[in-house]
């Protein structure tokens, strides 16, 4: 999406850093009086616009880095492509971000070059000693935006203001513009909080995975016992490129797919972030419904404010209903997607994270009375 109207709304994320002291609400408030309603904004396609100098220059950049930084001669042709190659995230506005970002950071790592005792040929060495440098040091955290203005941009993002996707979009960008190659790691939802969750990950010289929320100081992925014990029941890692098996696996049922899933750009990375979790989670017949519609394709969700969530998929089999590699210690609830509304195969449920019991949680038919204080 682009426009006029786009540019003046990010300014709120100019004014959060700026105005302390005031509230995200305030300042959503004040850019919505100062710049009117956000309106339609414009929606182009990257086949139509992006020309060959753009591509080429991308192209360069990424090669310049990977080529001339010391540990650059770890990092495989493969994982260039996947991690440093890429030319945008999302759907942000297209920029020449890699030669701004270089021109402005690559300079905070001239004294690690030039050292004898720190280890210049490891990929998180370096990431490490960069964001120690970094003149801006602490992210304003807040959900709260004035519209829907998608992901923000290069330029934006370097406020470090706003949710942990636009912080881990900041990071993603000062990496590869230095050669550091990295992705984003992701809860669809939240186990817990009713929203999406989104960090870095980057490895080593020796392909060991790290991870980080930006912009604090990145560790090993093993080693953190917090998104391990956390309930929410699936981890994914992005991609720029489509996941195709994905894709053609669920083409082959011939129905309508959920939005989330139509376009899956990204890879299950689940037990990587587990104590937990069992490799098929296989739903009881018993506890599914009478099959009324005729949705080929069952949805695992988890519960998102008033609606659920579709947090996985596999073929509608009432006899052999299995999930793979799923978290434990989460409400659920299997569904289809028919007609744009999920329909319901099973009551809600919960599965213990140490005795792998199922919890099915029916609607009693009396009803009662509650007087609900705060």
């Amino acid at each position: 999406s682009i426009g006029e109207q786009l540019d003046n709304y990010k300014k709120y994320y100019v004014w959060l850093k700026r105005f302390p002291n005031k509230s995200p609400e305030e300042i959503a408030d004040s850019v919505k009086n100062v710049f009117g309603p956000l309106g339609q904004l414009e929606k182009k396609r990257d086949i139509q616009e992006v020309d060959s100098a753009y591509l080429c220059s991308n192209i360069e950049w990424a090669f310049k880095v990977w080529q001339e930084q010391p540990w650059g001669k770890n990092i495989t042709f493969d994982v260039f492509c996947e991690y440093i190659l890429p030319y945008r995230i999302d759907d942000e506005p297209l920029a020449y971000w890699r030669e701004i970002y270089y021109e402005k950071y690559n300079s905070l790592l001239d004294s690690l070059r030039m050292s004898d005792e720190l280890d210049k040929e490891d990929p998180i060495v370096v990431a490490n000693y960069l964001r120690k440098r970094l003149p801006i040091k602490k992210h304003r955290f807040t959900t709260f935006t004035p519209g829907k203005l998608g992901h923000l941009g290069p330029e934006s993002v370097q406020e470090l203001s706003g949710s942990c996707r636009d912080a881990t979009d900041f990071g993603i960008y000062l990496y590869r513009a230095l050669g550091i190659p990295c992705a984003i790691d992701f809860l669809p939802m939240r186990g817990d909080y009713n929203t999406s969750h989104f960090w870095m990950v980057a490895w080593d010289k020796n392909g060991e995975e790290y991870m980080s929320e930006f912009p604090s100081q990145l560790g090993l992925v093993r080693d953190n016992l917090y998104y391990k014990s956390e309930n929410s029941p699936k981890v994914f890692r992005y991609h720029f490129s489509l996941n195709r098996a994905i894709c053609e696996a669920m083409a082959m049922q011939q129905e309508e797919i959920h939005p989330f899933w139509r376009l899956p750009k990204f890879e299950d990375v689940t037990p990587r972030y587990a104590f937990s979790y069992n490799e098929e989670l296989k739903i009881p017949s018993s506890k599914l419904y009478p099959k009324r519609k005729n949705g080929k394709i069952a949805y695992l969700c988890v519960s998102s404010r008033n609606d659920w969530f579709p947090i996985d998929w596999t073929v509608y089999n009432p006899n052999n209903l299995v999930f793979q590699n799923v978290k434990k210690g989460c409400i659920m609830r299997v569904a289809t997607y028919e007609k744009g509304q999920l329909i319901f195969l099973t009551d809600p449920f919960y599965m213990d994270k140490w005795t792998n019991e199922m919890y099915f949680y029916s609607a009693d038919k009396e009803k009662q009375e509650v007087v609900l204080y705060a």
